[in-house]
């Protein structure tokens, strides 16, 4: 199924391509902040990747009607709604936006400004978190921060993190390094495969600092809870080492990085058992972060936990009053 405004016969330069999956609550501001763009040449493409709540999506969508192209097609996953965003698009740049997500009104106009000028295939911004935060003050950059170059081995160490819905890249570019690998797990984690491949191929990918949206963390989302997200960062991980013959330097940082998402892991999963006062698994949790990661921090919390639990847990609520309560109230996963 397909409808929409009808086609000029030259393209835009921009395709907005919007993978739409239990967004009914959110799309509608999601659109509205694509139409309030200064930038004016572009298309909107939603794909309503066989989503639940389709009744009242298109409900929602209908007054955009003749506004956007719409396509519905089964549920595939988020690599698969995108691309088959890519395969009708007809601009020479692709803007990626997930469809709870909120462009500010700046955002195409400064994004193909920077890639004008730096000559670059990709540029993303920073973002505000919105949504369940712990911290709405807090940017992406702050959380994940970019510095330096976007190396391959940048993206796998952390050094470099790129944001979806805050994405500008040339078309050919994705094209041509294949686009999102549907064959991978429903984790999140199609766009850092793909960035990795862009990154291999040569293309040219920049960022800036400017806030240009706003990225929402919902715990039904992929975004899931502190665990699941840790848990992905592992699995995606272990297939970037299975799936590319990556360098010296490159398997160096990956087998720190992984190191590293394992500990975190265990971290997420001794902050859980500390709020659910399990304090015999929180010290084994905290143990196994030890031995993957050393660092002093994790070692004094692990001597701490083993002298006075119900200390930590005061001062965990004292220190950290924000995070024990997005815990308690979103952390709901078996371990």
């Amino acid at each position: 199924m397909r409808h929409g405004r009808e086609l000029e016969p030259t393209g835009p330069n921009v395709s907005i391509i919007i993978p739409a999956y239990n967004v009914a609550g959110f799309i509608e501001e999601t659109l509205n902040s694509v139409l309030a763009q200064s930038y004016e040449d572009y298309e909107i493409i939603l794909i309503n990747d066989g989503s639940p709540d389709s009744d009242e999506l298109e409900t929602v969508l209908e007054p955009f009607s003749s506004k956007l192209i719409y396509v519905k097609q089964k549920n595939g996953g988020a690599a698969s709604a995108r691309n088959a965003g890519i395969r009708i698009a007809r601009g020479e740049w692709l803007a990626f936006l997930d469809g709870d997500d909120i462009w500010l009104p700046e955002y195409l106009a400064k994004q193909l400004a920077v890639l004008s000028h730096k000559k670059g295939d990709l540029v993303y911004a920073d973002a505000f978190l919105c949504g369940e935060v712990r911290d709405s003050s807090c940017t992406f950059m702050q959380a994940s921060p970019s510095n330096g170059n976007v190396t391959v081995k940048a993206l796998i160490s952390g050094t470099c993190n790129i944001i979806t819905s805050g994405t500008v890249v040339r078309r050919e570019a994705v094209v041509v390094a294949g686009m999102f690998d549907e064959s991978l797990p429903r984790i999140g984690m199609e766009d850092f495969d793909l960035w990795v491949r862009l990154v291999r191929a040569g293309i040219n990918i920049t960022y800036h600092r400017d806030v240009l949206l706003k990225y929402r963390v919902r715990s039904n989302s992929l975004s899931g809870t502190n665990i699941q997200r840790a848990q992905r960062s592992v699995t995606a991980l272990e297939i970037i080492k299975q799936k590319y013959d990556v360098s010296a330097a490159e398997s160096t940082a990956l087998a720190g990085q992984l190191r590293w998402a394992q500990a975190n892991v265990a971290v997420e999963k001794c902050k859980l058992n500390l709020a659910r006062n399990d304090f015999r698994a929180a010290r084994a949790n905290i143990l196994e972060a030890c031995a993957l990661d050393p660092r002093l921090k994790l070692k004094l919390l692990s001597l701490l936990l083993g002298v006075s639990p119900r200390l930590v847990v005061r001062l965990f609520k004292t220190i950290r009053p924000n995070d024990f309560s997005f815990i308690v109230s979103g952390e709901h996963v078996a371990l």
